[in-house]
């Protein structure tokens, strides 16, 4: 099998933002394909627990530069010595990880950019949205394959000479072991990190234009989970805040429907496979849907959101859900394990035939 050198600013782990889950079920997933991983990272406060579990090694990078500033060369000459002593691939997490690292990466070993996000299709113009595409021309250019979370990424993705594959989020099964069972009464879960700008955006337009229609119809609870929620959405008719959860399947096993609205996005949303693994009917936009495009109801108009969710929540009985043997197929589907197969099977084709003799190191960047 493959020896693969994993390369990220942020630690994986599978308790960890979504980044850092989808590193960690990756890692896994390579790891339990029979290849060896070994992971570089930042010195830091996140946890790397989880990844220790996974990996062969976890290495912890001290800082690189002074006061994050003027370059530490005899560090950086290790970084480049480690990177080029062991491993067949390499593969770089997140296009801020190649900023930082890409310049220590062997020339002549094959590596995969996790792009993950194509920030310049969100950012707008600016100097933010050039700075972005920037990036992502030069990742284009000096790495072997780019992997990024959706085919609409992908599609947004500016040409350049890497070939560029779909990897998308999944789910974990084993985190969703709870045979759900609906309320008694109707409720609505909604859940993300509402300090984020696109959740933001998606759930104010949620509560102003679609919530009140449908509570005024049904009657049902409209339960939200998740930090850094509006105060004045918390206080809407109808509504719940459940603030943090620490066990997301357990709030969401209850559930009549699930909706993720969001007008706007980056990347792929972890949390729209999350909602699919209930079993439940789920409704969300075209950007919060970047996969699986069959399964939940899309729709952008609030005209088709409020007759949906009136329905699944109408008081005479909750709306069918999958039974035990469909939702097992669904986790199946989602799972990290085949999320991550295009990467697994590049990975497995491009480690043979390298040398791993010592070389000399290159003149520091």
């Amino acid at each position: 099998m493959v020896a693969v050198h994993w390369v990220s600013n942020e630690t994986p782990d599978q308790f960890g933002q979504g980044g850092q889950r989808r590193q960690f079920f990756q890692i896994r997933a390579l790891a339990e394909a029979g290849h060896t991983v070994r992971v570089v990272t930042l010195a830091g406060p996140q946890d790397d627990t989880s990844v220790r579990a996974v990996a062969d090694d976890v290495h912890r990078l001290p800082p690189l530069e002074w006061r994050g500033r003027l370059p530490r060369p005899g560090r950086r000459r290790a970084l480049r010595r480690r990177l080029a002593a062991w491993g067949e691939v390499v593969v770089v997490a997140h296009g801020e990880s190649w900023e930082r690292f890409g310049w220590a990466a062997p020339k002549d070993r094959p590596t995969v950019v996790d792009l993950h996000n194509v920030f310049s299709r969100w950012s707008g113009s600016g100097s933010s949205s050039r700075a972005w595409l920037d990036l992502e021309r030069r990742i284009r250019h000096e790495a072997t394959v780019v992997t990024v979370t959706s085919a609409r990424e992908a599609a947004s993705l500016i040409d350049g000479p890497a070939p560029v594959l779909v990897v998308e989020n999944g789910i974990d099964p084993q985190e969703w072991s709870i045979e759900p069972a609906p309320a008694s009464t109707p409720v609505l879960k909604l859940f993300g990190n509402w300090s984020w700008q696109p959740n933001t955006v998606g759930l104010n337009w949620f509560i102003n234009e679609v919530w009140p229609s449908v509570h005024l119809a049904t009657g049902a609870t409209c339960a939200v989970a998740g930090s850094g929620l509006d105060p004045a959405i918390a206080a809407a008719p109808g509504v719940e805040a459940w603030g943090r959860v620490d066990d997301l399947q357990a709030f969401l096993s209850d559930a009549w429907a699930i909706a993720i609205p969001l007008p706007e996005s980056v990347g792929a949303p972890v949390k729209y496979a999350e909602a699919l693994a209930v079993g439940v009917p789920v409704i969300t936009t075209d950007q919060g849907a970047p996969g699986y495009r069959g399964l939940p109801r899309i729709a952008d108009e609030r005209d088709e959101w409020i007759p949906a969710l009136t329905e699944w929540l109408d008081t005479e009985g909750p709306p069918t859900r999958l039974d035990p043997e469909q939702r097992q197929a669904r986790l199946d589907t989602l799972a990290w394990t085949t999320a991550t197969a295009p990467l697994a099977t590049w990975v497995s084709g491009h480690g043979e035939d390298v040398d791993l003799a010592p070389r000399p190191t290159r003149s520091r960047p």
